[in-house]
């Protein structure tokens, strides 16, 4: 009985050793994730959704996909939820209006992350995060 009772508390310290594990590594890939949304939201500061030229951003952002592997695409969206910029060609308009890190992004100003969804773009399962200025809100999913 106490084998039994010893092996079963050396399962759920194992347990519990790569839960703690998994979430080391799942803050580790949010921060990084985090650091690079700010760094593409600093060098896209003072574009005017208006004036932005959709191509040339999506042709920038491709190359940086290209770059960033673990990434399923990069983005910028227009205060209403169109996306008005991908690394992935649109073959029609979308809107994230609806989308949880859309709407958290909006709602605290500042870096969001949204909930598992499956892309309307990619049409892959992502985890998309989001960080909000003036004119748009730019999301990365992986």
């Amino acid at each position: 009985m106490q084998q039994r009772h010893d092996a079963a508390n050396g399962v759920r310290e194992d347990a519990l050793t790569v839960t703690q594990l998994v979430v080391a590594q799942q803050e580790q890939v949010i921060e990084g994730s985090r650091e690079l949304l700010l760094a593409l939201a600093a060098l896209t500061r003072g574009i005017d959704v208006s004036s932005l030229n959709s191509d040339a951003c999506g042709a920038a952002f491709a190359t940086l996909l290209t770059q960033f592997d673990s990434y399923s695409n990069f983005g910028l969206v227009a205060p209403n939820g169109d996306i008005v910029c991908s690394a992935l060609p649109l073959t029609e308009p979308v809107n994230a209006a609806d989308r949880a890190w859309f709407l958290r992004a909006l709602q605290v100003g500042d870096l969001a992350v949204g909930d598992y969804q499956v892309g309307r773009i990619t049409g892959k399962e992502t985890l998309n995060l989001a960080a909000f200025r003036k004119f748009m809100v730019e999301g990365i999913g992986f």
